[in-house]
């Protein structure tokens, strides 16, 4: 199975969202084999939030869903006109997996990112595939909104064994609520209800336009 990778710009003072929640989206025909199951996981969010995905039309910022090496997905919107790529490639084609590459795009890193995640999880170092240790930086909360509690059920949570150099050693340990491991993205059947919490938060939802849907 793949991980996740993500990709900040640099320059932005913080994450750039997708106006009125509307995502514009192009599926590449070499992911036809998966592509009910990407449209089951855009519904999956949808269901849950006012984020709204739509095929492209003549949108200039949109993203390109492609079959490139991996997972992949940039956080929140690039605002640099064409495609802005998300990647659901070899090993990754399983609901949570892409489920979590969509969120990115929303606008959201991983949770154990988060500045206070040393409280909930310890990161084995030693035991991290050389050149990965930047997936489990820790990013600003001035820039990428980390709302609400850690949340050991999200689905921007890493496995115990993501990225593991032999694949088999744990990189990432629970350390509160009597947890022995975490579970693997790619098994997680969609978000937890703080992960759409988080995301009608960020984007205002309300009451009234969820009854539209």
């Amino acid at each position: 199975m793949l991980f996740s990778n993500t990709f900040n710009v640099e320059s932005a003072d913080k994450v750039q969202l997708w106006p009125n929640g509307v995502i514009p989206y192009v599926i590449h025909q070499d992911l036809w084999q998966e592509e009910d199951l990407i449209l089951a996981s855009m519904r999956h969010i949808e269901d849950q939030t006012c984020i709204k995905f739509k095929p492209r039309e003549n949108e200039k910022d949109y993203i390109g869903i492609i079959k490139g090496s991996g997972c992949y997905s940039y956080v929140g919107k690039l605002n640099r006109g064409g495609p802005q790529p998300v990647s659901i490639g070899e090993g990754c084609e399983f609901a949570g997996s892409i489920i979590h590459e969509l969120i990115h795009v929303t606008g959201f890193h991983h949770e154990h990112s988060r500045i206070d995640r040393d409280k909930y999880v310890k990161i084995l170092w030693n035991n991290l595939s050389p050149d990965t240790t930047k997936q489990f930086a820790k990013v600003d909360p001035k820039k990428y909104p980390q709302f609400y509690k850690f949340d050991y059920e999200s689905v921007m949570l890493y496995g115990s064994t993501a990225f593991s150099k032999d694949g088999r050693s744990p990189t990432m340990i629970p350390i509160r609520g009597g947890r022995k491991r975490l579970q693997e993205v790619y098994h997680k059947k969609g978000m937890s209800p703080t992960d759409a919490k988080r995301i009608r938060k960020l984007y205002r939802c309300n009451d009234s336009y969820m009854k539209k849907k």
